[in-house]
């Protein structure tokens, strides 16, 4: 025969149903590129070779191999190799602009490579290896946005900004906007290198 027991349970107070009804959702900020397709890339490499103010705003330089193959993109990491792959997201292209000054029409690109967790053992028979060096500039050590320059063989191969998905949002229209500081900066940087006016 079934015997009902009673147990008698403290009443919950109003904190802990809050707590127990209550999910903290917490959203990681990823990496943006923002590419410049009105700057050519030997805009950059003669900047590079006849503008000398460029150097004092380099904070980090390093190399890396990533390896082209019939089977995959893989990167060397630590004596390992790992397989890269692409994701890809929707680009949006924006203008931003200083009040006073003309439009600079930028693209959004917030897609990545994402790196296999596990080494991989076997490399494709037929690959070609490139040797990378980017350099890494800022306007200052304590800024969010960095400047990226990529080279292959001493030659500018790829050219863009890395900021925080934290640093842009949609306005009223559901258009995306910078935040107005990175956009000043970006903007500052440019003009610096009279790649902007």
């Amino acid at each position: 025969m079934y015997k009902k027991t009673t147990q008698h349970k403290s009443k919950p107070t109003s904190q802990s149903n809050a707590n127990a009804n209550t999910k903290t959702i917490s959203i990681q900020p990823f990496m943006i590129k923002i590419y410049f397709p009105t700057i050519s890339l030997h805009k950059i490499q003669e900047i590079l070779k006849h503008n000398s103010k460029i150097s004092q705003y380099l904070v980090n330089e390093k190399s890396k191999s990533v390896i082209y193959g019939s089977t995959g993109i893989f990167e060397m990491l630590n004596d390992n190799v790992y397989q890269l792959y692409p994701i890809d997201k929707p680009v949006t292209e924006i203008n931003i602009s200083k009040e006073s000054q003309n439009g600079l029409h930028i693209l959004i690109d917030s897609s990545y490579m994402k790196r296999a967790d596990t080494p991989s053992f076997q490399i494709p028979y037929i690959h070609n290896i490139k040797e990378k060096v980017i350099k890494t500039y800022k306007n200052d050590n304590k800024s969010n946005l960095k400047f990226i320059i990529e080279f292959e063989n001493d030659i500018v191969y790829d050219f863009y900004a890395v900021i925080t998905s934290n640093e842009i949002s949609k306005n009223e229209k559901n258009e995306i906007e910078i935040n107005k500081f990175v956009k000043d900066e970006l903007l500052s940087f440019l003009s610096r290198l009279n790649l902007y006016r």
